[in-house]
């Protein structure tokens, strides 16, 4: 079975853009959708409704009276799409060869000259299949995380990729456990 092999897409001649792989959890986004629908949930109701008045009337007017309630409907929207960016995009990582600079969300990640090996970790998930892990290993230790690939192969083409990018050496390790 192959896996699909991640890919680095090219604009123009000296940026290469990379779309990051994340170890993604479902759970803190559903826990922090229940506290938002809580909170969005008790300050509605907290609005003083009277006889006939719809909601919406009610909460209009109340904004209108109180502006600065405005921030406690505000506030919680920041976070909320922050959790969707992670949980539907990911993060992009920038390889800059005319600056040579690696940027993560346009941040400087490290510089080519301090990444010494692009590694692939692997990682033995059943006897038969064998996932792997690629991170860059600064030359002071420090590692970044990369991507999960199925297998060792689309890992190591795609660690071959970015070597000849970043001219670093490619190590394979096998995970402890």
């Amino acid at each position: 079975m192959q896996s699909k092999r991640p890919s680095i897409k090219w604009r123009g001649e000296s940026i290469a853009t990379f779309r990051l792989e994340k170890r993604r959890q479902i759970v803190p986004f559903l826990i922090s959708g229940g506290f938002f629908f809580l909170w969005y949930t008790a300050l509605f109701h907290s609005f003083k409704s009277e006889e006939g008045i719809p909601l919406w009337e009610s909460f209009w007017e109340t904004l209108k009276a109180e502006p600065p309630i405005a921030i406690l409907l505000l506030a919680p929207s920041v976070p909320i799409v922050m959790l969707l960016r992670d949980l539907l995009i990911g993060d992009r990582l920038v390889f800059d060869k005319n600056q040579r600079l690696i940027l993560k969300n346009k941040k400087q990640v490290m510089g080519f000259d301090q990444v010494q090996a692009l590694v692939i970790r692997l990682q033995t998930q059943t006897p038969t299949h064998h996932g792997a892990d690629l991170s860059l290993q600064g030359k002071d230790g420090r590692f970044v995380f990369l991507t999960r690939c199925g297998g060792y192969e689309s890992c190591y083409a795609l660690a071959q990729e970015l070597a000849v990018i970043i001219h670093a050496e490619v190590k394979t390790l096998q995970a402890e456990r």
